[in-house]
């Protein structure tokens, strides 16, 4: 859930990406991938990794990433990281290796390429 007020000042945006325009503008092969990306292999891989509410993904990416000292919630471990949204479970099952592969390639190319 980028959108949560304790989360969304550090969720990782793709800044080359104009958002919903339907055009790949950074040229990275991932069109409008402006907060990560959809793997879950179930018609619907696509650049809203929240489409589907996921408190178990939302909860741990406060553990990690929840931002301090803002008067909200709690503060992160790590409350000035950025954390980028990869799905790879739908509805609690897990999408596969291949999948998952394809997320970790994603988000490391991301970084690598300074998107991060």
């Amino acid at each position: 859930e980028y959108t949560h007020p304790d989360l969304s000042a550090n969720v990782w945006v793709n800044a080359g990406e104009i958002p919903s325009n339907g055009i790949d503008d950074d040229g990275n092969g991932w069109v409008d991938d402006v907060r990560g990306w959809d793997f879950t292999g179930a018609g619907d891989n696509d650049p809203g990794p929240s489409t589907v509410n996921d408190a178990h993904a939302t909860s741990v990416a406060g553990i990690v990433a929840a931002v301090g000292n803002n008067g909200l919630g709690v503060a992160g471990i790590a409350y000035t990281s950025k954390v980028m949204p990869v799905r790879i479970f739908l509805g609690g099952t897990f999408a596969g290796d291949a999948n998952a592969a394809s997320a970790i390639y994603y988000a490391a190319g991301r970084t690598a390429n300074g998107l991060g």
